[in-house]
């Protein structure tokens, strides 16, 4: 019984992660083909084609001497095969950074702290307790972040405690105010 247990859970670890983990770098790589050579194609039509189209106009004003010759210039194949390696190459990036993420997530590992976590440059320092007041306690946390990614941080970490509190049963505390009205006397 021990056995078959055993043989069972190595045949589902096998034919699980694994075949999954295949399946994303086989879609990957068929995705990075595909892209790569729509990418080409277009650029490729684009220099070909609706350039020219949008040129015909001002060719037809400009005298015959100033324009090139019907062929098209090195100087444009150039600048089309640059575009067109950088284009590629940052599909093919993000293609397999995904791919990669998604391979983690397979293997197990927790995606969320390192993707919440972008911009967040060191662990966040609690300095202490600021004030204790009637209607809470104020602390102060320091946090480095990248630049420009300090209000998104800081909603996230707020968003976080919050949630904290609530698991917890803390609740946050607000001012409240009681008023007593009372009718004016009557003379």
């Amino acid at each position: 019984m021990l056995d078959d247990e055993k043989l069972s859970h190595v045949a589902d670890w096998l034919l699980g992660p694994p075949l999954k983990i295949l399946a994303i770098l086989v879609l990957a790589s068929v995705a990075k083909w595909v892209g790569r050579r729509a990418v080409k194609r277009s650029l490729t039509k684009l220099h070909s084609g609706a350039v020219r189209e949008r040129m015909g106009a001002m060719r037809k004003r400009t005298p015959a001497a100033l324009l090139e010759p019907g062929e098209t210039s090195l100087r444009a194949e150039q600048r089309i095969d640059a575009l067109s390696s950088v284009l590629r190459s940052v599909l093919s990036s993000v293609i397999w950074a995904t791919a990669a993420l998604m391979c983690l997530g397979e293997v197990g590992i927790d995606l969320g702290p390192l993707i919440a976590g972008a911009g967040v440059l060191e662990e966040p320092e609690l300095w202490g307790v600021e004030q204790l007041g009637a209607n809470g306690v104020m602390l102060r946390l320091v946090v480095k972040t990248t630049p420009s990614q300090q209000w998104r941080v800081s909603r996230e970490l707020r968003e976080r405690i919050k949630v904290a509190f609530d698991e917890e049963g803390i609740e946050i505390p607000f001012p409240q105010q009681t008023v007593w009205h009372k009718p004016a006397e009557v003379s």
